[in-house]
């Protein structure tokens, strides 16, 4: 550049195609996020959060309707209070993000897998 001054470019030379570096990125997932674009970066981390809420929202139901000695409870398993899917999502969500919740029992009317499973979430 104008006196002697970088342009901000790697002067780098990369002969070969993609399909020469294409194994070494499906063996080496730490390069393959290291140089894969932002947006699918973005994008990975958000399917993986949705997915762990989701995951955690259904095992949450299941504690919920099962109860802790596996007899049928219908929302009220555990204390919990969450009687369809999308309380169980509201419950998960903000067990991840620790916004806090109410909840008519904090100690899950004695029940120890509630508190296993929000300690493993968080």
């Amino acid at each position: 550049g104008y006196f002697k001054q970088s342009k901000g470019e790697w002067k780098i030379l990369r002969k070969g195609g993609a399909w020469l570096y294409a194994p070494f990125y499906w063996d080496d997932w730490f390069h393959s996020l290291l140089n894969a674009p932002t947006r699918r970066i973005f994008a990975l981390l958000f399917i993986v959060y949705l997915l762990s809420v989701l995951l955690f929202a259904f095992v949450y139901m299941l504690i919920a309707t099962e109860g802790e000695g596996g007899d049928e409870v219908v929302g009220g398993g555990c204390g919990m209070d969450i009687t369809n899917m999308m309380e169980a999502y509201y419950f998960s969500l903000s067990t991840m993000t620790t916004l806090g919740y109410g909840v008519s029992d904090y100690y899950f009317g004695d029940c120890w897998s509630p508190l296993v499973f929000i300690t493993t979430q968080v």
